[in-house]
């Protein structure tokens, strides 16, 4: 067994070929075989976890999968506003500023207003 960088290589006797003398050796033919030495990683709870969300998720319709993306959306708008303790439409005016803050203005839109 011989060790290449990350890959561990091991020969195993595949054939053994006659040499044509009067000897009655042969010749080994050897298999070149070759696995990672890296352990197999383990499954997390958090593995099945996304496993499980992608299995209910391609179940859905496409209409089903955008519904549900809203309702999260409205569901942490709601969080937000609470948390703040504002009005719901003082929290997605909040967070559309925040959202804009850090985008660039446009070039093609300034030129088409301008």
């Amino acid at each position: 067994m011989r060790r290449v960088g990350s890959m561990r290589l091991r020969f195993r006797v595949h054939d053994v070929v006659d040499a044509g003398n009067e000897d009655d050796i042969g010749l080994l033919v050897l298999v070149r075989e070759e696995w990672q030495t890296r352990p197999v990683r383990r499954k997390s709870v958090a593995d099945g976890l996304v496993a499980d969300r992608r299995r209910r998720d391609s179940a859905r319709s496409p209409a089903e999968r955008v519904a549900h993306a809203l309702a999260l959306g409205r569901r942490d708008l709601e969080l937000h506003a609470t948390g703040a303790g504002v009005a719901l439409a003082e929290a997605r005016r909040a967070v559309e500023r925040r959202r804009q803050t850090k985008r660039r203005p446009s070039n093609v839109l300034r030129a088409l207003l301008a």
